[in-house]
């Protein structure tokens, strides 16, 4: 159960990153189509390359073709630059979903407060009836 509302833990997080996404504009501003466009048209495409990937050892290769720091210095300044600024963008999003998920988690925890926790066996029942409950909940997306 969240100790934050769903407004505190959007403004934290809205907080937490960095405001600058240039260059994701400019990339997005060259576009000529969206990206779902371009990637149904190349759908078998992409279907053959990943099992010929998978089949000749590209797959695994790809995923040993770099260190652990060449991962953070690559990726640590993207988060610096697109973060916030994306979060914030998203904020209408990001609370609607959350509000969402806080209401679908009070449902739970409000049954498994009824239910018995004295012994080890009912603590593992309330432990899973919450990992079945979680596994229920679809986001209700609200475009906007």
């Amino acid at each position: 159960m969240p100790k934050l509302t769903a407004d505190e833990i959007v403004d934290k997080q809205i907080r937490n990153a960095s405001n600058n996404v240039e260059d994701v504009v400019k990339g997005i501003e060259r576009m000529k189509e969206t990206p779902g466009v371009s990637a149904k048209k190349k759908k078998e495409k992409y279907r053959l390359g990943v099992l010929r990937a998978l089949e000749n050892g590209d797959w695994e290769a790809g995923h040993d073709s770099y260190s652990l720091q060449e991962f953070k210095d690559r990726a640590i300044p993207k988060i610096r630059e697109r973060y916030a600024s994306g979060m914030a963008a998203s904020r209408a999003k990001s609370l609607e979903a959350r509000i969402q998920l806080n209401a679908f988690q009070q449902a739970i925890q409000s049954h498994i407060e009824t239910m018995p926790d004295a012994t080890e066996s009912q603590r593992e029942m309330r432990m899973t009836y919450n990992l079945r409950e979680m596994r229920k909940f679809k986001l209700k997306r609200v475009r906007r």
